[in-house]
């Protein structure tokens, strides 16, 4: 079974702060993708129907959970990790709160269906 789980270590990102306008990416966004691509290690990809599980370490309750999801689905298909995101068939998340910036993180499992 084709297994990844890896941390990427960024604060998590709110759907919220990812367009402008009517679907325009946010300055703010590119530079967070950027910065979050070039810490993540290249993987080998699994390919087909995946279930994921998300584990993200925020500061604030401020975010809803679900607005988590786009652009993490983003950075894990963007890094090769995934085909796609169409190919996500189960999606599974928690939100955990902590105290300082340098436990933001997010943590990513994902298996091969």
């Amino acid at each position: 079974m084709d297994i990844i789980e890896e941390t990427i270590d960024m604060p998590p990102f709110s759907t919220n702060k990812l367009f402008q306008g009517k679907r325009y990416r946010t300055k703010e966004y590119k530079q967070y993708s950027n910065g979050a691509l070039m810490i993540m290690p290249k993987l080998k990809m699994i390919k087909g129907q995946v279930a994921i599980f998300f584990r993200f370490y925020c500061r604030s309750n401020r975010s809803d959970l679900d607005n988590f999801y786009k652009s993490a689905l983003d950075l894990i298909t963007k890094k090769g990790w995934i085909q796609d995101d169409s190919y996500v068939y189960f999606l599974q998340g928690q939100k955990i709160l902590v105290k300082t910036k340098e436990e933001q993180r997010i943590e990513v499992k994902i298996i091969k269906m």
